[in-house]
């Protein structure tokens, strides 16, 4: 549908382009347009990771920084980050900066010489630690890490996917953990066909039909039978939206049973289920609020319980290992 043919868009565009107008920034609106593009696809990760920290609940305070600052020839040294966070390491506040930053796939770009040093200006003015949250889209998954574990390379400031990951902070800072899902974790449902409504194809096979719900049971490995209401069926019913798992179908006379099964060991980072346990469904749409759900505190499970949940299903052998990260090099500023 084009502008013109959605008067509620074209009203808006309008307005937008007055209000530039009036403000002397008419000239080139392209420029506005990528720049409003690129804020609409930045602060959203921020909020993200805001919502990330609060979840994880070893944050006490967490706000976004003014990035508009004076005098005009400040820029030119100093870099303000985006967020400032309390965090909780063992019983002591700690607080940091925070750099956000969100890409496609596995390659962060360069820090420029110019840019890295306007960072690092402004946290030893404040004599803090300034980390890197990095949002890797593709993957849906965080990497938190020390600025100074970038290397300078000619004229720019480097880190590659495995150095940033073996050395992430989300472990000792936030709690995140890996949990390793067992082959062979499976949730079946019975379902009773409704006479009459049955279609099938050539072959006979049942393709579509009416149907009631009469069980639903997940299945350890073992075959061990998990509450449907226990916190560790909850806990599977979001995690097995991020795994690979399989489908297996059987049919009798009066029912079809569907089965979902993992065919291999899954790993899972605990803050990859932020999305599902906060947004549902809303989580593959990309228009909402990281702020507004966190507002309205829509968690439906938080995040101790998640990890209480996990805990019971290494009892139960849904769950083989539980893993902690520590970076590799362990940061300075947390070693006093």
């Amino acid at each position: 549908m084009s502008v013109h043919n959605n008067k509620e868009t074209f009203n808006r565009a309008m307005m937008l382009h007055k209000v530039c107008s009036m403000l002397g920034w008419g000239e080139n609106p392209k420029e506005i347009v990528d720049k409003v593009n690129q804020l609409r696809r930045g602060l959203p990760k921020e909020d993200e990771f805001i919502a990330l920290s609060v979840w994880m609940g070893k944050c006490s305070l967490i706000h976004k920084l003014d990035q508009e600052q004076f005098p005009s020839l400040s820029p030119k040294s100093y870099q303000v980050p985006d967020l400032f966070a309390l965090y909780d390491f063992n019983g002591k506040n700690v607080p940091v900066l925070v750099e956000v930053k969100t890409t496609s796939d596995v390659k962060l770009e360069p820090f420029s010489n110019a840019y890295h040093h306007r960072l690092v200006n402004y946290a030893n003015m404040l004599g803090l630690p300034l980390l890197v949250a990095w949002r890797i889209e593709k993957l849906n998954l965080w990497c938190l890490f020390d600025l100074e574990r970038m290397t300078k390379k000619q004229t720019a400031f480097h880190i590659d996917f495995q150095t940033a990951m073996n050395n992430s902070l989300l472990g000792i800072l936030l709690d995140d953990v890996i949990i390793t899902i067992n082959k062979g974790t499976q949730v079946f449902i019975k379902i009773k066909k409704v006479p009459g409504t049955e279609l099938r194809d050539k072959t006979g096979k049942l393709r579509k039909f009416e149907g009631i719900g009469q069980d639903i049971a997940w299945l350890s490995p073992e075959g061990q039978r998990i509450s449907t209401h226990s916190a560790l069926a909850k806990f599977l019913n979001y995690a097995f939206h991020l795994v690979e798992n399989d489908v297996t179908d059987i049919e009798d006379e009066r029912y079809v049973t569907l089965t979902f099964y993992t065919t291999e060991n899954e790993n899972i980072f605990a803050h990859q289920l932020l999305g599902p346990l906060l947004l549902g469904s809303r989580a593959v749409n990309r228009e909402f609020s990281w702020l507004d759900a966190l507002k309205q505190k829509t968690f439906r499970m938080d995040y101790q319980h998640m990890r209480n949940a996990a805990s019971k299903g290494v009892k139960n052998g849904v769950i083989s290992m539980i893993i902690r990260q520590k970076p590799a090099i362990f940061p300075k500023f947390l070693e006093s």
